[in-house]
């Protein structure tokens, strides 16, 4: 048992609440103190790249892509200081700074519409929550302080001098502050939280670096191209898809619980996540895992093309992703014989979707 479940589950629940409730009563006043004034920034990127997919789609074959090409940057990784070749990478981490519950996004709705000062209170405590605890976003001092005065920006009136804490239904916790939060016009408070990413962002510069990589930064929020570059007007997405018969084969190999397992549940589920990509694919670059690892020239060109690099610009080919040895991963419902009929009822559901090789 780790410290916080320690806490959580064996201290008395009332301790536990006083000890929390005073943490976020020294946050507020920390983001209160904060001049809330983020400097309007010119991206020093030419394109700040996200890649979406969905559940067990293997888009980290196309970041161990991604990161071979020279002008891309990847902030997770850790390269050597002359050759800039990435020897440690973290294919892991995901940018929840705009999809998640208290992320930037979730905020449209409580900026630019509600009056509930109640609702509008745990929507900042869980931006708070979310932002405050972000690695990307702790960088350093300069970082941090853009956070702080990001959150800031979007306060009116404040009341964090509260003695005895309220519990707000929307948090299922208690508050120690309420907040009235200041009303903007959709794209108005888009163009704001794209200008404090635009800061961060900048924060992670590396001269010779033209793309910065962040991964799941909008996906599954079902937003249009038009929004997101409301949001970073040199935004581009990538959005990579996987054979539906090998992502039923992988969630029943590890027995995942975050993707249903009845066949037709699955095939709604995987029906769903695609009705957003599709939705955009004229205006990001689709792309299928198995393309990626069997016709990989022409997916690598068309990559390159998107994202206007040039092909000596890809100096670590097959460093990260070598086509030879992802090939196992195509194909994996062929290995379970057992589940043909399963197998046939999904290809007939998402015929599109299926590799025909």
């Amino acid at each position: 048992m780790n410290i916080r479940n320690f806490i959580i589950n064996v201290l008395p629940h009332g301790l536990f609440i006083k000890m929390a409730s005073k943490r976020q009563a020294e946050k507020n006043k920390m983001i209160m103190n904060s001049e809330g004034i983020v400097p309007e920034a010119k991206s020093s990127f030419q394109y700040i790249l996200s890649l979406q997919g969905f559940g067990y789609s293997g888009h980290t074959a196309l970041i161990d892509l991604l990161r071979e090409f020279s002008p891309i940057l990847v902030p997770t990784d850790i390269t050597h200081k002359d050759t800039d070749e990435v020897y440690v990478k973290d294919g892991g981490f995901e940018y929840e700074i705009m999809r998640a519950a208290g992320g930037i996004v979730e905020m449209e709705k409580y900026i630019t519409d509600s009056v509930n000062i109640i609702q509008n209170t745990a929507a900042l405590q869980r931006m708070i929550k979310l932002l405050l605890g972000n690695p990307f976003l702790k960088k350093n001092d300069r970082c941090r302080n853009l956070t702080l005065a990001f959150i800031r920006s979007l306060v009116v009136v404040s009341l964090t001098d509260i003695e005895r804490p309220f519990f707000n239904m929307h948090l299922f916790e208690y508050n120690y502050g309420i907040f009235y939060l200041k009303k903007m016009a959709l794209k108005e408070y888009r163009r704001h939280a794209g200008n404090f990413l635009i800061n961060i962002c900048n924060e992670y510069y590396r001269e010779g670096k033209r793309i910065i990589l962040l991964d799941h930064l909008f996906s599954s929020l079902g937003l249009s191209e038009d929004a997101k570059r409301d949001y970073l007007p040199n935004i581009k997405t990538i959005v990579l898809y996987r054979d539906p018969r090998d992502v039923y084969s992988q969630i029943m190999m590890i027995q995942a619980e975050v993707v249903p397992r009845t066949p037709k549940e699955f095939v709604e589920w995987y029906r769903l996540q695609m009705q957003i990509f599709d939705t955009q694919k004229k205006e990001c670059l689709l792309i299928g895992f198995e393309d990626l690892i069997v016709d990989y020239d022409n997916v690598v060109n068309n990559v390159m093309d998107y994202l206007n690099l040039d092909p000596s610009e890809h100096r670590y080919k097959f460093n990260c992703l070598d086509p030879k040895v992802s090939i196992k991963n195509v194909g994996l419902w062929r290995k379970f014989p057992e589940r043909i009929e399963v197998y046939n009822y999904i290809y007939n559901e998402l015929k599109p979707y299926c590799c025909e090789n």
